[in-house]
């Protein structure tokens, strides 16, 4: 091996040794300072950052705390939110068919359809609420608009905009509401969800 390839060889070792060095040299800088922190300011034990120092965390410190917590909330909050729609979405499935229970029950006694929903059918005389919007000031909306027509199973309005609920007394149909989406598609497919129905647009009334 020549003189100048042995040169070079001591000298590239010598680079990736003040590397290391310098790597090492970091971590052990900011794993002295997160200990420092966590002893209420108090010297670490091999005499690392024995000068005064400030206990605020550094730049650095800050950045990969931030970097680290952004990343969490990607990957955990869109597993939260859907978890809580899809609970929604299940009490909603529930209260419909307990008051559809209800509606079928007062119809064999009857023997139509009851002109409305009445607080007395339900446990401790209330009427459910809507998961959607258990705090909303209205109840439950007849169908005003289409008293003639038996054909009419859904709302021309299906948010939860004006009333929570909807029932038409010509055929029984009964249904919740939900809240108004980032779009239409997705407002439809949380209504046909909630009720277990198959509208095909926020406009569509018939079966």
């Amino acid at each position: 091996m020549s003189l100048y390839s042995s040169r070079r060889i001591e000298k590239n070792n010598g680079l990736s040794t003040t590397h290391h060095a310098l790597a090492a040299t970091l971590f052990y800088r900011i794993f002295c300072s997160m200990m420092a922190k966590k002893v209420s300011g108090s010297r670490c034990q091999h005499n690392c950052w024995r000068r005064n120092r400030q206990t605020g965390f550094s730049l650095l410190e800050l950045l990969l705390v931030v970097i680290i917590l952004a990343i969490l909330a990607a990957i955990v909050l869109p597993g939260i939110l859907s978890s809580d729609e899809d609970a929604e979405v299940a009490v909603a499935q529930q209260v419909v068919r307990v008051v559809r229970q209800q509606l079928d029950l007062e119809h064999g006694k009857l023997g139509r359809w009851p002109d409305n929903i009445q607080r007395e059918w339900f446990v401790g005389g209330v009427l459910p609420k809507n998961p959607f919007v258990p705090n909303h000031p209205r109840t439950i909306q007849a169908d005003v608009d289409g008293e003639n027509r038996a054909s009419k199973w859904h709302p021309n309005n299906k948010t939860t905009a004006s009333f929570p609920f909807w029932y038409n007394k010509r055929n029984g149909a009964f249904r919740i509401r939900v809240p108004e989406q980032d779009t239409d598609a997705a407002t439809l497919d949380l209504y046909n969800r909630a009720n277990r129905t198959n509208a095909r647009s926020l406009a569509y009334t018939s079966m």
